[in-house]
């Protein structure tokens, strides 16, 4: 595994202030997590590339309370593409485009660092599944 000495500029710009200054103090212990979410950066579509698609990734997740930012495409600037699942009021969620350095300057946000394989249609169905019918990816 590749033991980072510092936090790649590109992945930095991804994780909100608090987190980021945790995971400097403490690199060693993060290396795993800086490498998966660099993997997920270079895999996650440009803004636009999803718009066809049935179900889309839920490359990286911003929480904060009972919101759920779920982040399918990024224009590698300061443009992000995704689904805010607002479950204290559902009818407030929707598809938004969001300015990333909004999400991680506020100190009320935190970048879910763990590994997950759901679409954000699976995500959606799995925290409200009255509101959202069952993705082709949680059939069978």
């Amino acid at each position: 595994m590749e033991i980072f000495k510092t936090i790649p500029p590109e992945v930095a710009a991804l994780i909100p202030s608090f987190q980021l200054d945790l995971m400097k103090s403490k690199l060693p212990d993060y290396s795993e997590t800086i490498l998966r979410l660099k993997k997920q950066l270079e895999q996650c579509p440009y803004i636009g590339e999803t718009i066809n698609m049935e179900e889309h990734p839920a490359v990286f997740s911003y929480l904060w309370g009972f919101t759920q930012i779920h982040i399918c495409e990024y224009d590698r600037e300061d443009t992000v593409f995704g689904y805010a699942l607002c479950e204290e009021n559902i009818y407030r969620s929707g598809w938004r485009y969001y300015e990333l350095s909004v999400l991680t300057q506020n100190p009320l946000y935190a970048l879910n660092i763990h590994p997950h394989d759901l679409t954000i249609e699976g995500k959606l169905y799995i925290n409200c599944p009255q509101f959202f019918k069952r993705p082709p990816s949680l059939e069978g």
